[in-house]
């Protein structure tokens, strides 16, 4: 026998279920957002607190030098859940860096040559969702068919000489940025300095995603993508 208290509760299911069915659909899609996307930002690259020491040879930097253990690039774009109002960054890195920086040292001052190169390997890019990772091999990034991005510095840079007493000193690097088939002029904000043996270098810049046909869009309507995205990286050159 159904019970008057039975028939109320049945009443109040049936008055309230559509609103019980948004909220859970909401709180299935904030678990399914906090599962791929997590909101906590990873830390920007920066020089660290240790002091920096300058190296034995600090007097003669000339040469070629080549990014070693402890370099790494990547990006870092905001994106979101579409039916939720909540941002955060999607990074991503890599520590397979190639090229050289040529260095000419006369004692008296120290430049960091026109021509020298860095490339990146974006196929090794990884986030801390491999789902993610997965998606910018054929959209956004597309690193299947464009595998790589570089920089290759077009005027000399002035390195002021109180770096060769371990200090940081902050300068511009006018060069080339090759980004997903585009290539375009940019001026990036570094600071160095000289720790151990090598030359330590961070710098990052904020570009247009569309200035280089990145297609935002294509990431679908699950996920918004904004159409700015921050390349950052920290060299850690040995000769």
């Amino acid at each position: 026998m159904v019970t008057r208290q039975q028939h109320a509760k049945e009443r109040h299911f049936r008055r309230w279920w559509p609103f019980y069915a948004v909220v859970t659909m909401l709180a299935t899609g904030a678990g399914i957002y906090v599962l791929m996307f997590s909101p906590l930002s990873v830390a920007e690259l920066s020089l660290d607190d240790t002091a920096a020491s300058a190296p034995i040879d600090s007097n003669d930097l000339s040469g070629g030098w080549t990014p070693g253990d402890g370099s790494v690039a990547g990006y870092r774009v905001r994106e979101k859940l579409t039916m939720l109002p909540a941002p955060s960054d999607a990074v991503g890195r890599t520590s397979e860096l190639t090229g050289t920086v040529e260095i000419d040292d006369d004692e008296s001052s120290i430049l960091a040559l026109a021509g020298s190169v860095i490339e990146v390997d974006l196929t090794t890019l990884e986030s801390d969702e491999s789902r993610r990772d997965d998606r910018i091999r054929t959209s956004g990034l597309e690193t299947d068919t464009y595998p790589t991005t570089s920089f290759e510095l077009m005027d000399d840079i002035v390195v002021p000489e109180v770096i060769r007493e371990g200090s940081t000193v902050n300068v511009d690097a006018r060069g080339d940025l090759t980004l997903h088939g585009v290539t375009r002029s940019v001026t990036i904000p570094l600071q160095i300095r000289l720790s151990g043996n090598s030359v330590e270098i961070v710098g990052s810049q904020t570009l247009t995603l569309s200035d280089y046909e990145i297609d935002v869009a294509a990431f679908g309507g699950f996920v918004s993508v904004e159409n700015e995205g921050t390349i950052e990286f920290e060299l850690s050159l040995m000769r």
